[in-house]
């Protein structure tokens, strides 16, 4: 879906979200681009994705080891870029299917080395542009979380730094905060209750 709503969209840059994720603070669009560009920093591939990459890898030729940070939501495709991608695979590469069955038969339902959207996306511009600096600026500073001036803070399956990042949401430069599905259940009654804190203080959710 993340892939396909370029489709609908008249936008040249789209941004897309998970169901769990919230923008907790204000976010300035005008620092996001330059001369069209997205700024961005380049991070490894967390070795979560490295099956992933694999398969990306041998289905474009290609040797990429880095992506956009955060490597997830909140992600800003390019619009155009997308349709390419979307019209090479069913027209080039894979004329024998459609891209959303090319995308289906290669998650993570179907198949142990699965793809996912910004590792295909990722892919598909180091094989059409050679980098990703062709549609990226890509900042040689070392930021702690970006892209520039968007800081995101996560709590994944992994619960054993869950009061660390909740201390960090506070940070005014906080963009989008979120938990994993599977961690809401195994956090503790207070960890719990700051979360849910969290979010009605940014009026997210209504006050108990």
């Amino acid at each position: 879906c993340k892939l396909l709503i370029a489709k609908e969209s008249d936008t040249e840059w789209y941004a897309v979200l998970d169901a769990k994720t919230w923008f907790v603070n204000p976010l300035d669009l005008s620092k996001l681009f330059t001369d069209n560009k997205y700024h961005a920093r380049l991070i490894k591939w967390h070795k979560h994705f490295s099956a992933s990459v694999d398969s990306i890898n041998k289905q474009f030729s290609i040797n990429m080891t880095e992506t956009i940070a955060p490597a997830g939501v909140p992600f800003f495709f390019h619009r155009q870029t997308v349709l390419d991608m979307i019209e090479y695979i069913e027209n080039v590469a894979n004329p024998d299917e459609k891209f959303h069955d090319f995308f289906l038969l290669r998650s993570r339902v179907e198949n142990p080395g699965y793809i996912t959207e910004f590792c295909l996306y990722s892919g598909y511009i180091i094989f059409k542009h050679e980098h990703l600096g062709h549609l990226y600026h890509i900042s040689s500073v070392d930021y702690t979380l970006t892209p520039v001036n968007i800081d995101v803070y996560n709590i994944p399956e992994d619960i054993n730094r869950v009061d660390e990042l909740l201390d960090a949401m506070h940070d005014p430069k906080t963009v989008t905060a979120s938990v994993h599905r599977n961690t809401i259940a195994r956090l503790s009654p207070r960890q719990l209750r700051r979360w849910l804190d969290f979010l009605e203080e940014r009026n997210l959710v209504e006050t108990q």
